[in-house]
């Protein structure tokens, strides 16, 4: 079996790391593998094991006639089995191409959508009247896109519920800096971790709030990390930031390629995310052993918590946000340790991506059937 999985770009990003673990898993299962890329960017191909090949299509705009056509030759050429779609964008991409008869082979529609958790319950009706017949199976990553998909009247046979996860017995390359220095932490004042690219759906305003509602100022900084995903909202909480005074308490220390080595130095870790489906941070945080506060946001989240993991607060709420980190920052070394423990142990558990392959075994295998 030849499978490709399409995405619109590699660049780093929750999606894209999970399209890394699956690929990497499947063609260790003896499958070909492939990745097409349709429009640019492969920061993350570096992770992917060696013999998955990745094709750059560059497409430029939507429905890219000539992209289309040289994709379809590449699936020829390739003897493509099953296409792996990741995102609603490749994915009506690939069903329109289907339309022209261009591709046959069986489409997977893996939604990673935030946006589900928005509200955002109605489907185009393009997709609910042609798009929807050309999943043969449609894989959402929490309960929120499996709801959607239903009022978008896909079948039940064909809708599944995959949460993310990760591959955590991975090698990871521990950092030879020392973040106490790299971050000015004053002795006694611990260094919590907020991890994720800039933009509004992480909720980095929410976290300013909380920290000006904090009764444990001065005891700890935060130090966000991740790139710049919405240069107005970035600007934005440099502003808020400052106007606050937050200079002691939270530092932007923009995209590092070396973070997961230095993950496990961190005292704990907040994500304070307002729409998420994932997130797949929650699983690295947990994982590394940091104590975690975190809104209850996505499918991992709400999972990580139904399992006792850790203590969730709502999104959007500074106050609660604020009182989860003072409880943290305030309990002793011992009891940060404890929450740490049982946090790694429910991780690799429960979020390993290995737990989850028999079912991609499985939707792989009804996809391929109903076309056969």
């Amino acid at each position: 079996m030849h499978v490709l999985h399409a995405i619109d770009t590699l660049r780093t990003g929750g999606a894209q790391q999970v399209l890394v673990e699956i690929a990497n898993q499947t063609i260790g299962a003896g499958a070909a593998v492939s990745v097409c890329v349709t429009r640019g960017g492969c920061d993350m191909a570096v992770k992917l094991k060696p013999g998955i090949d990745v094709y750059v299509l560059g497409r430029t705009s939507r429905f890219d006639w000539a992209a289309m056509r040289r994709l379809a030759g590449w699936v020829k050429r390739h003897n493509v089995d099953l296409i792996h779609s990741h995102g609603r964008t490749t994915f009506s991409l690939l069903a329109f191409m289907k339309t022209l008869g261009l591709i046959h082979a069986p489409l997977v529609m893996h939604d990673h959508s935030g946006i589900v958790e928005e509200g955002d319950a109605s489907a185009s009706a393009w997709f609910r009247v042609v798009g929807r017949r050309y999943a043969a199976q449609y894989v959402g990553v929490c309960e929120a896109a499996i709801s959607w998909a239903e009022g978008a009247r896909v079948p039940g046979a064909r809708r599944r519920l995959i949460p993310n996860g990760l591959d955590l017995h991975r090698d990871t390359e521990n950092a030879v800096i020392n973040i106490r220095e790299e971050f000015n932490a004053a002795p006694g004042v611990l260094l919590g971790i907020c991890l994720g690219g800039v933009r509004p759906q992480k909720g980095i305003d929410t976290l300013l709030a909380a920290a000006t509602l904090s009764r444990r100022r001065g005891a700890y900084r935060i130090v966000v990390v991740g790139g710049i995903r919405d240069a107005s909202y970035w600007e934005h909480c440099l502003r808020e930031a400052k106007r606050l005074g937050l200079g002691n308490e939270v530092v932007f220390a923009g995209e590092r390629a070396d973070v997961h080595g230095w993950l496990g130095q961190f005292d704990f870790a907040v994500h304070a995310a307002r729409s998420e489906s994932g997130p797949l941070v929650v699983i690295e945080h947990l994982a590394a052993g940091l104590p975690l506060v975190c809104t209850r946001v996505g499918g991992i989240s709400r999972r990580a918590e139904e399992l006792g993991a850790e203590r969730f607060v709502p999104p959007e709420d500074p106050a609660a946000l604020a009182g989860a980190i003072d409880e943290v920052v305030a309990a002793t070394p011992r009891a940060r340790l404890e929450r740490a423990r049982r946090g790694k142990e429910i991780a690799f558990r429960h979020f390993d991506i290995r737990a989850v392959m028999p079912a991609w075994r499985d939707v792989y295998e009804r996809a391929l059937a109903a076309t056969a």
